[in-house]
């Protein structure tokens, strides 16, 4: 099992340029997750970011690809609007669940 760290707000961070199996290195990286004063939640950014980052690692290790996405907020509203529906499509196609 490989872990991959992003964090999302305003902007999307990677904190596990390569995901991991260590433990110490996974800590490490949530632990590294920034406070974003910015309040905003781009989820679907952030969803597209990780398939971006990931995806790749995943097939080509003959893996199968999940995100658990962590979170308190629904998002921003307009990019769900205009976003939600491609990022579905494009999570389905990679054959990526999320949770």
């Amino acid at each position: 099992l490989l872990t991959g760290v992003i964090s999302y707000g305003a902007a999307t961070l990677n904190h596990t340029p390569q995901p991991t199996y260590k433990p110490e290195e996974i800590m490490a990286a949530i632990k590294a997750v920034p406070n974003d004063p910015s309040g905003a939640e781009m989820q679907c950014m952030a969803l597209n970011f990780c398939v971006a980052n990931y995806q790749k690692v995943a097939t080509s290790g003959n893996r199968q690809m999940a995100i658990i996405m962590v979170t308190d907020e629904s998002g921003d509203m307009n990019t769900n609007i205009s976003q939600l529906e491609a990022t579905i499509q494009t999570l389905k196609q990679a054959n990526i669940k999320v949770y």
